[in-house]
């Protein structure tokens, strides 16, 4: 008898103990044999872990590491080891992403017959164009005199207006969003979506909100006019492109991992992800050849990005993103949210930056390895109250959104 994953219980395995949801609804009773079923109902209702007989989460670690061939999982080990050479590995939770993306990195190189192609991309080569101008020495610096930067799509504050209204109705609001076809085309793409996995067709607006809420509109509303904005970012060594992507998996990890952790306000926790890195951005179309050293630096030395842009410029992205926000009059705790995912533990009143921060690692940590994995808060750990076993499941339901919101979000980059 022992306690598993979700991610390694099987159908046929025999549960040892009841099965409940996260709010307590029993799911299946002790004695019952596991089916395809029985897992799926898992998932939605947030099970991350059961007692089976005959198994054990050890056992169950062994073997997935078993199976694969023993050349191909030193040179995933290898690779991932030097993923997270910067992080805190004798951290449990670090422990186990890192165990995660070994057996992932050697399950894709064995089914790709790549085992000889394993390791990480290293340092980009670009041709040197000499030293750049100095870089604005704050945040406001780098923003200032940018009229595009300084201002905000004025439907977003029309709709804030009415979420705020306890009078505005459902109509109302759909009203708003309609006035942008392309906003609500957008929209109804994201709504039929895997990330809410509705069964039925949203085809408009007016239902959209009945059915996901106008505030989740809004929020997503938000995220979508604020990628608009960065459509013409430069190419180099880090694309607006390769960013959005690991703000799209940050955000999925965000939705997936709230569900397991307690006392958070969900409703901004998906954008927050999304916007989590707004301020890479600006430093990717204002200072890019700044930022090419700043690539170059984390690369070589095998440090996380933000720490070569305080080395480089004083301050980091997260910095710059709040200040941003904060000309963009977007609400206040998201902007502290952002501000903290590096620092989750100077945000204390803020619990949803301690999610971030670990949204953030994990998505790091589930990319392509040219970026080193940050080292985890053990504070905001704590803060989460999350078991090591939600990791496993996070990632499993994750990787299974994110493709579709790439496709969904990134359409136009």
């Amino acid at each position: 008898m022992g306690l598993l994953n979700i991610a390694d219980l099987k159908p046929g395995m025999t549960v040892a103990r009841d099965v409940t949801g996260k709010n307590g609804r029993m799911l299946l009773p002790k004695g019952l044999t596991l089916t395809e079923a029985h897992l799926r109902v898992f998932n939605i209702w947030g099970v991350t872990e059961a007692e089976v007989y005959g198994a054990s989460r050890d056992e169950a670690s062994e073997a997935a590491l078993d199976a694969i061939d023993a050349g191909v999982l030193k040179a995933a080990a290898s690779q991932a080891a030097l993923m997270f050479s910067a992080s805190n590995t004798d951290h449990p939770a670090v422990s186990e992403l890192l165990r995660l993306r070994v057996i992932e990195l050697a399950e894709t190189a064995a089914t790709a017959d790549q085992a000889n192609q394993a390791g990480p991309a290293g340092p980009v080569k670009e041709a040197d164009q000499g030293d750049p101008p100095p870089a604005p020495s704050s945040p406001e610096a780098l923003l200032a005199g940018d009229q595009d930067m300084g201002s905000f799509p004025e439907v977003y504050f029309e709709l804030q207006k009415a979420l705020d209204d306890p009078g505005s109705s459902d109509a109302h609001i759909a009203d708003i969003i309609g006035r942008d076809p392309g906003l609500t085309a957008r929209l109804l793409k994201l709504a039929n979506s895997p990330l809410y996995g509705f069964s039925s067709r949203i085809d408009s607006l007016a239902r959209g909100v009945m059915m996901i809420g106008g505030r989740e509109l809004f929020q997503l509303a938000l995220g979508l006019t604020v990628i608009d904005k960065f459509k013409d970012v430069p190419p180099g060594l880090l694309s607006a492109r390769q960013v959005w992507e690991h703000a799209i998996g940050c955000a999925v990890f965000a939705r997936v991992l709230a569900v397991h952790a307690r006392n958070l306000s969900h409703d901004r926790l998906f954008v927050a992800g999304l916007l989590h890195d707004l301020g890479r951005l600006v430093m990717l179309k204002k200072i890019p050849r700044h930022m090419a050293r700043i690539v170059k630096t984390a690369q070589s030395e095998r440090i996380p990005l933000h720490l070569a842009e305080k080395r480089h410029l004083g301050y980091d992205h997260a910095e710059l993103g709040r200040a941003l926000m904060r000309k963009w009059r977007l609400p206040p705790v998201l902007c502290e949210i952002v501000a903290a995912h590096h620092e989750p533990e100077t945000a204390a009143d803020v619990p949803e930056a301690a999610l971030i921060h670990l949204a953030d690692l994990m998505a790091v940590s589930a990319g392509d390895g040219s970026l080193c994995v940050p080292r985890l808060s053990p504070a905001a750990w704590d803060q989460l109250g999350l078991s090591v076993s939600v990791l496993a499941v996070a990632l499993s339901q994750a990787k299974r959104q994110m493709r579709e919101m790439v496709a969904s979000f990134l359409d136009r980059i």
